[in-house]
């Protein structure tokens, strides 16, 4: 959500484990075969059934109908009677902070993770990650967040003027950085530059939606993606309603006084200008509530992958939450579903959307819930992070379709996700760059976590 999601206070608190020490080390697998599985392949909306897919060298070899391809005799042999085999998914607003979140994320079957500027230093994890050395979603990974002066940015990277800016796109792309991250407070003059010398170098520009440039400028600038619906709420305001301030509580509660007839409008400017969204509308439904709500989610089965101190309501105590009063969360809610049908409208204006959560572990899950809940089909929800999230960052000759030469991301899960999008959370386990993690694997790596954070 902002510079400061991954400190000791954070509210991603499902995916936050105060330990550093590593899951085993993932070995290469040298074939593997998923037999008589239906493949739900994410090129378009179908199904294939009775299929064998042989994966070799972390990729997939071969598919074909059961009755005609046979498993490799020296191949871990897979059932798919019954089941269905699709894409891994990915997180495209994810802030990581430990290796052990990176397991978390494994568990709810991600394996590709776009991460939003997050320390530490994630560079050594993206190559760990490559090689198989680490129980972690390949990374796709920015620098630090690149900003302008503010108060509530804590590890954000301050730039004062375009000399600046330049300086430090400059230098994260000579660091091996995936992409630049802009945040809230950086002049014109400095987004501009950002902007500028970035496509120099072929790196594309996310992140919010810097106050001083608004929706249009960042729609102008063709930032490649836009997180957490920023900008809009100032373009929606009904007229004579208050004009969002610069904090989140004004920009979030302004959702309550927008006029949906502009919903229409907004959406095609988006599209037009190819700028894609990352909703994240989990972070907002489980962050933006009142007390009791916020204690429920802290209470579910899966927070004891948390350390104690991380359970407790301390959102009072960040920066950007801290003007938050009872009332605003109780207002804040109303906004939701103002917000789910604005992304209704992005989508059916042709404007492309990501599946994100900007809080990791099991929120993957509750997200797929949230998207279909605004209206989109089980097959566009789960196309947002599959087919789409690989076309986003250029990736879909790699990843991103069960489809021959692609890199074996996998899940098999026991009911047909097209048919219900929460099926693809009934996970018999996941295939990360060619290795086999049952659910039984994942579930004695997650109880070593819970041990180590209890």
């Amino acid at each position: 959500m902002n510079g400061t999601s991954w400190t000791p206070l954070a509210v991603a608190v499902p995916l936050i484990l105060a330990c550093g020490r590593s899951p085993p080390n993932v070995s290469d697998t040298t074939a593997a075969a998923f037999v008589d599985v239906t493949i739900v392949p994410m090129d378009s909306e179908r199904l294939l059934p009775h299929q064998t897919v042989v994966i070799r060298e972390r990729r997939i070899a071969e598919i074909g109908p059961a009755s005609q391809v046979r498993a490799p005799r020296d191949a871990r042999r897979i059932d798919g009677r019954g089941k269905y085999l699709m894409p891994g998914l990915a997180d495209m607003h994810a802030h990581p902070e430990t290796k052990l979140d990176l397991l978390l994320y494994v568990a709810d079957g991600v394996t590709t993770v776009r991460t939003m500027g997050s320390p530490p230093d994630l560079r050594p994890w993206r190559a760990d990650a490559a090689a198989n050395r680490l129980v972690s979603p390949s990374i796709y990974t920015a620098g630090a967040v690149l900003d302008g002066p503010s108060d509530v940015n804590q590890g954000n990277q301050t730039i004062g003027t375009p000399t600046q800016a330049v300086q430090a796109v400059r230098q994260q792309h000579a660091d091996g950085y995936d992409f630049i991250k802009v945040y809230n407070s950086p002049s014109k003059d400095v987004y501009e530059a950002i902007v500028a010398e970035a496509r120099r170098f072929g790196m594309p520009v996310a992140g919010h939606v810097p106050l001083s440039v608004g929706l249009f400028g960042a729609l102008a600038a063709r930032q490649s993606s836009i997180e957490h619906l920023r900008g809009y709420a100032a373009e929606l305001v009904r007229t004579g309603a208050p004009t969002p301030g610069r904090d989140l509580r004004s920009r979030t509660l302004a959702w309550n006084d927008a006029d949906e007839s502009r919903f229409s409008k907004l959406a095609q400017a988006t599209r037009d200008a190819g700028v894609w969204n990352c909703p994240t509308l989990v972070w907002m439904q489980t962050q933006l509530v009142p007390r009791d709500v916020y204690a429920r989610w802290v209470a579910r089965p899966e927070m004891r992958y948390a350390p104690p101190d991380l359970r407790s309501d301390t959102r009072s105590q960040l920066p950007f939450l801290k003007n938050f009063t009872e009332a605003d969360y109780v207002a804040a809610q109303r906004t939701m579903p103002v917000q789910e049908r604005f992304v209704k409208s992005l989508h059916d204006a042709g404007a492309r959307l990501l599946l994100g959560t900007d809080l990791g572990g099991f929120a993957v899950s509750e997200e797929l819930g949230l998207l279909a809940a605004s209206g989109l089909t089980p097959y566009e929800v789960l196309r947002a992070g599959t087919h789409d999230a690989a076309e986003f960052i250029h990736q879909l000759d790699v990843w991103g379709t069960v489809s021959v030469g692609k890199r074996a991301d996998l899940v098999l899960v026991d009911a047909n996700p097209l048919a219900d999008v929460a099926n693809a959370t009934r996970r018999t386990g996941v295939m990360l760059r060619g290795r086999w993690l049952p659910t039984s694997e994942t579930a004695r790596l997650l109880e070593e976590a819970a041990a180590v954070a209890r």
